[in-house]
């Protein structure tokens, strides 16, 4: 199948550093993770749009997960089912939209995604379904439960499971599908390791949006009373426990890419280039410079520009 570039044009508006590590992959890989992480994202806005009603989010959501249920590549049904949902619900979305631009395109080409991922080979489809049903479901759970109870070490690595280790497994089976990994490398050790690799992503996000995530009325920091502004020391004690879990996780995701076959230099770049930028995000949170001032730490565009260098030379 050609996709067509408008959905690599969303991807770009989405995900700058997961763009240029996808356009490196070779075509037939190249358009699959494409559609899965734009369908990821697409299920992302629905968690994320806190000022919608939560019965509406979770509808949407039911719908997305009654697509990944039905493999027949002549889902008409729920692409139109789905395509209705946005058209009527279009204005409870339109704050949420007008903040979050770069969403913008992605909702109102959302059943066009999945008229694109109903194109896709039987196995390719079985992959979204076995991979991505557990973070449909995590999500719906996760925006049915109340706000009044922080979180434990244990529901922070739970969510972080549902919202990004799942696509591990996601890219885990892709990668699998098309021989991407070395010769010796089992499927158990290879799914979860790609967990951990998403995992350990997950953490990075939550760590640099903390006040993001605080203003939405978000919190996924363990410890911490959803209900009391937490003060400097809480944030400390609590992004030390989300460091040493960073650090189990960073593990396993170095892991990961060293078993991918030598020969397949596109992918491992796909995989170094987040993680690197990952590490160097993590580095710049845990100096602790933005507690006071509320800022979101962020890698400059040189540094980024110098990682893409570095990486592409070794």
């Amino acid at each position: 199948m050609a996709l067509p570039k408008k959905y690599f044009s969303i991807l770009k508006d989405t995900s700058r550093s997961f763009y240029l590590g996808i356009m490196e992959l070779k075509p037939e890989i190249r358009e699959v993770v494409c559609l899965g992480y734009l369908f990821c994202r697409l299920m992302d806005l629905f968690e994320d749009a806190t000022n919608v009603k939560v019965e509406s989010r979770i509808k949407a959501l039911e719908q997305l997960k009654g697509f990944l249920e039905d493999t027949n590549k002549n889902n008409a049904n729920t692409v139109s089912s789905f395509k209705d949902y946005l058209g009527k619900h279009a204005l409870e979305y339109s704050e949420y939209l007008n903040t979050h631009s770069h969403e913008q395109e992605l909702y109102l080409t959302g059943a066009d995604l999945l008229k694109e991922i109903s194109k896709l080979d039987v196995a390719t489809r079985e992959i979204f379904k076995n991979s991505l049903l557990e973070m449909n479901e995590g999500m719906i759970s996760q925006i049915s439960k109340p706000k009044t109870n922080g979180l434990n070490e244990d529901d922070l690595d739970n969510y972080c499971y549902f919202v990004a280790g799942t696509v591990g497994v996601f890219l885990t089976n892709v990668f699998w599908k098309h021989n991407a990994f070395a010769p010796e490398v089992k499927i158990e050790d290879a799914m979860s390791d790609g967990i951990g690799f998403g995992k350990a992503l997950q953490l990075v996000n939550i760590s640099k949006d903390f006040y993001i995530d605080w203003d939405d009325s978000r919190v996924f920091w363990p410890e911490i009373d959803p209900q009391s502004p937490p003060t400097p020391q809480v944030i400390d004690r609590s992004l030390s426990k989300i460091e040493n879990m960073f650090e189990e996780y960073s593990t396993q995701a170095k892991r990961y890419i060293s078993y991918i076959a030598k020969e397949e230099s596109e992918i491992k770049f796909f995989c170094e280039f987040p993680l690197q930028m990952a590490l160097e995000t993590m580095d710049i949170v845990t100096q602790r410079n933005w507690i006071v001032s509320r800022s979101a730490p962020k890698v400059s565009k040189t540094k980024t520009l110098s990682i893409v260098a570095q990486l592409k030379l070794s």
